[in-house]
This record gives C-alpha cells, structure tokens and sequence, in this order.
C-alpha cells in the first residue's frame, strides 16, 4: 500500500485526474499506518528537491548506523496524530469487524513494521548514504541493479533508487527498465 501511495506522491496513478490520484493515494496510507498523504507528499517532495542536504527530511547527514537512522526517520514521519489516528483505525477493525487483536497483530501490526524496517533499508538507507568524500550529488544516489524478481521481493524495484531520483514519473513496476533510458524515451 505505500508503493501504491509513493506512486501517487508523484502523481502516476491517475495522471489525468490528480484528485482521484490522491484519493486512492491517502485511502493507501490510512489503512497502512493511519498516516496522512499530505504530510508524507510535502516530506517526499523535500526529500526530492533537496536529496543529501540538510534540508532533504529523509536524510541523515552524519552518516550514523541503520537503527539510529530508521528511529530518527520514523520519528519525522509518525506523528502523536498518526498514533492517534492508527489507534482509531484498529478500534474500528477490532469492534466493527470483531477482528481479535492478535489477528490484528499478526497479520496487519507486524507486517506493517517489518515493511516500514524494509521500505526504510533499500528505499533510503542503503541509496542515500554518503561516500566517504562525503561529497552529495544526484550521482552519490546508489542503485543496486539486481535480478528483477530479487529487486521486486526486496522493495518493489527502489533497488533502482538512482533511476527513481533521475525519473520520478515513472511508477515502480518500470523502474528496472530505466537504466540507460533518457526522458525522451518515456
């Protein structure tokens, strides 16, 4: 549901009606983690336009380890709002649905968490660490080209992270197919 949600930030589900777009995109995001398309699009949008900077909400600029840098990430991202909002989605699951909370857990909960530790690992931490230059530029983003099927099981093809940053009107289904393409080619 998030890849279906980043794709919307970009505004490539529904090209031809942005409002549509974003509906599908912010339905996608509430029932993942009850977090808002709005905020996430602004965030994504940063993220975008100042890649590697002190400005980009996705980056950490001193480099530090996976775990302090997924905390730091996900504290950016998961407001006492999101909380709020995720701790009434699952009261409406739990009473309308009669769902047990540990179906809930098992199927929804952790599958969620462990999603966010894999969106996380291959969609920003393994493509945005610096090199030991520390120099940033778009050319610093790294892609990990890998077999199509290992590349979609890992993260829906952001493997192809450099690609994304260089057409980010692609949806993730073509980004393994980027490689060597300029614009004029799509």
């Amino acid at each position: 549901m998030f890849i279906v949600a980043h794709d919307g930030m970009h505004g490539i589900l529904f090209p031809y009606n942005l409002n549509i777009n974003d509906a599908i995109a912010a339905l996608a995001l509430i029932l993942y983690g009850g977090l808002s398309f709005r905020d996430l699009r602004e965030k994504h949008y940063l993220h975008h336009r100042f890649t590697g900077t002190s400005l980009d909400p996705d980056f950490h600029e001193h480099n530090p380890n996976f775990c302090f840098w997924y905390f730091r990430f996900m504290r950016k991202y998961v407001s006492f709002l999101n909380l709020c909002r995720l701790c009434l989605l699952i009261l409406i699951i739990v009473n309308l649905f009669h769902i047990h909370w540990l179906n809930l857990l098992l199927f929804w909960a952790l599958p969620l968490i462990f999603s966010s530790l894999q969106l996380f690992f291959f969609g920003t931490f393994l493509p945005h660490r610096h090199h030991q230059d520390n120099q940033y530029s778009l050319g610093a983003i790294k892609s990990f080209h890998l077999p199509i099927l290992l590349s979609l099981i890992t993260c829906y093809h952001f493997s192809y992270h450099q690609e994304h940053h260089r057409y980010p009107f692609l949806p993730w289904w073509q980004l393994p197919f980027a490689m060597g393409f300029s614009q004029s080619h799509f």
